[in-house]
């Protein structure tokens, strides 16, 4: 089981960390769900750094995102760009959702019978 505290160390790591919605992968059979994390990269324009996501040809991943105990998976993708940045996390304990929520108009929402959530570094 995953603490709160947990969590929010987990979130911290994940902040301006970038996504593509296509490489979620939901195993019902093995009540998980993973999701590649990318390193973005900054861009200057001005005196403005901007958070961009990774050139093509994508390179490895630098983490992924692993769930257990999934029940079920919706995504709400309203941007439809494919690449997202990870703005945080918010875990609701009475339903036992968990939301990935991006920058951009995109949430993924993972129903869970118990929170355990892990950042797998390779």
């Amino acid at each position: 089981m995953t603490t709160l505290s947990e969590l929010s160390n987990i979130a911290s790591l994940l902040h301006d960390e970038w996504f593509h919605i296509e490489r979620l992968e939901h195993n019902a059979e093995h009540r998980e769900v993973r999701l590649p994390i990318y390193a973005g990269r900054w861009k200057k324009r001005w005196f403005i750094e901007t958070g961009q996501p990774p050139e093509e040809p994508t390179p490895p991943p630098t983490a992924t995102l692993v769930v257990r105990n999934v029940t079920d998976v919706s995504v709400k993708d309203d941007a439809d760009v494919g690449w997202y940045g990870v703005s945080h996390l918010e875990h609701d304990q009475v339903s036992g959702e968990l939301r990935i929520i991006s920058n951009i108009p995109c949430e993924v929402v993972v129903e869970t019978d118990e929170l355990d959530v892990e950042l797998l570094r390779p």
